[in-house]
């Protein structure tokens, strides 16, 4: 049993076992995608050996890392429409208040002119 708990130790203080693709920072994706393309094919699957990555992994990330550029630009436009929808919210409320007002006195109105009826009438 020693000798396949040191086996196992070993295999886990192996850089290239102990990093799993999931469980890389978005800094360290960006360097390994920067340093995966800049490599010749030769270099390729040694260093993917290397590092305990497949390329379908570098590909994903690479996708990762395009769509977090745009969701920066993403994040900027939220905040621009919720300050609109937020003014705007703000005028409907102050419209619907001043109907509500408007309503009321039309209401009064007709029911003051039911209370007392004006002569033109008769």
């Amino acid at each position: 049993p020693q000798t396949l708990y040191n086996w196992r130790d070993k295999f886990r203080s192996e850089p290239a076992h102990n990093a799993r693709p999931n469980g890389w920072s978005n800094e360290n994706k960006a360097k390994a995608v920067l340093e995966y393309a800049r490599l010749s094919q030769t270099e390729i699957g040694e260093w993917l050996r290397k590092s305990g990555l497949k390329s379908e992994h570098l590909e994903l990330w690479e996708k990762e890392l395009m769509t977090m550029n745009d969701s920066r630009k993403y994040k900027e436009e939220n905040k621009i429409l919720k300050k609109q929808n937020k003014q705007l919210e703000k005028e409907i409320l102050k419209k619907d208040k001043a109907l509500a007002e408007l309503s009321a006195i039309v209401i009064l109105k007709k029911k003051v002119q039911d209370i007392f009826p004006s002569e033109k009438e008769d």
